[in-house]
């Protein structure tokens, strides 16, 4: 996951997902922490994220596939800014709501 500010107030989000059979995906998302939808790039469907900050370190993402919520996760940043922590909790037809804990750390100059 990198994070750059862009001009006018917005940020990019760019995520490199390695898969466990080896597949790769990059998906870009450019918009504002409004609330607001904003379309992902690289994803085979429609879909979009709206950020939100809910705290001084912490943000919320909602995630839509075709206009449905189908996610929404909890982003917490470390006091040091070298950790964050996503709480993920998505629908599953099969067996209700679930919930993924994904750690970010940063890497060290080398």
């Amino acid at each position: 996951m990198k994070v750059e500010p862009l001009e006018g107030g917005r940020v990019r989000f760019s995520y490199d997902f390695v898969y466990p059979r080896g597949g790769l995906q990059h998906v870009e998302w450019d918009g504002r922490f409004d609330g607001n939808d904003y379309i992902v790039q690289g994803a085979d469907e429609y879909v979009t994220y709206a950020y939100r900050q809910t705290g001084p370190r912490t943000y919320q993402i909602t995630a839509k596939l075709d206009s449905r919520v189908t996610a929404i996760a909890t982003v917490t940043m470390s006091a040091d800014g070298r950790t964050i922590t996503t709480s993920t909790r998505s629908g599953n037809t099969r067996d209700g709501d679930v919930t993924n804990v994904t750690v970010y750390e940063k890497d060290s100059p080398r």
